[in-house]
């Protein structure tokens, strides 16, 4: 996209679309979730475009086909704890895990995705820009047994009215 920022409205229907269209053109029964918390006015909060497609097409690769039923959970959440508030946006699979890889893939230690890196300069963009409170990215393991990944991009909370 060549805007700068657009609603999470539209950011979430583009990943339902995105993750449809994967659905169907692996013929794979992967499984997902979208979910924005209630209190998000989905149409005024305001993301950076495609910020979530590159962690999610990651998913797809690393994680969902080698699982017996492969599961992406997306949740976009406003995080009061923070002073100001910030939209959390938590991406999750089933896979592997970033330890244990399996043998015919890139190890995550080794190997960071070009998309990844692109998220992540995006994301130190947008900090520059907002500094308050900050943004952060943050990939890891969801148990210690490698039992998929857990992403958290935190990013300031832009409403547009």
């Amino acid at each position: 996209s060549d805007k700068e920022l657009i609603s999470l409205k539209k950011e979430t229907a583009y990943l339902e679309q995105y993750l449809e269209f994967e659905r169907k053109r692996l013929s794979s029964s992967f499984t997902y979730s979208i979910k924005t918390d209630e209190e998000i006015d989905a149409e005024n909060v305001m993301l950076p475009p495609m910020l979530v497609q590159p962690i999610v097409e990651n998913a797809l690769k690393h994680a969902v086909p080698y699982s017996e039923q492969g599961n992406i959970h997306i949740q976009f959440r406003k995080n009061q704890q923070e002073t100001p508030a910030v939209l959390e946006i938590i991406i999750e699979d089933n896979g592997p895990g970033l330890q244990k890889p399996p043998a015919d893939i890139h190890s995550p230690a080794t190997h960071i995705s070009k998309g990844l890196l692109i998220t992540q300069q995006r994301i130190s963009n947008l900090w520059q820009r907002y500094p308050e409170p900050g943004t952060r990215f943050q990939m890891q393991d969801k148990a210690p047994e490698g039992q998929g990944v857990r992403v958290i991009i935190q990013l300031p909370y832009l409403e547009e009215f």
